[in-house]
């Protein structure tokens, strides 16, 4: 299981984290989102399910290249990381490019048993 932070900022009402499934690689799955996190992007926790938890779908045109490429790589790599990413939130059903937040993005994985609530390292 890996971890995705968005925004630490204490002011922020949730916390803004994804889960995803490092055992799928390339794609890296959310499994789950909080509720800070749809509050972010504009999303349902229903339409984040299954997709890759590297975000393309928050991506734009301001979205740093380089940035991009070091969290696939980081998660390719299962890598501790983090940057400053900036995000298209989606609004009124649609995304779009006129509301633009930067986040802090931070990767770590753990690994959990399936058998207990038991975190291993």
């Amino acid at each position: 299981m890996l971890t995705l932070d968005y925004s630490r900022d204490p002011s922020c009402r949730h916390s803004n984290f994804v889960l995803g499934n490092a055992q799928v690689q390339s794609l890296y799955p959310i499994v789950y989102c909080s509720d800070g996190f749809c509050e972010l992007t504009g999303y349902a926790r229903a339409e984040l399910m299954q997709k890759s938890c590297a975000c393309h779908f928050l991506y734009g045109p301001e979205t740093s290249d380089r940035s991009t490429a070091q969290i696939q790589g980081a998660l390719d790599e299962r890598k501790e990381f983090k940057t400053e990413l900036v995000f298209y939130k989606k609004e009124d059903g649609q995304k779009t490019n006129t509301h633009i937040t930067k986040e802090k993005v931070g990767i770590s994985f753990r690994a959990f048993s399936l058998r207990g609530n038991k975190e291993e390292e």
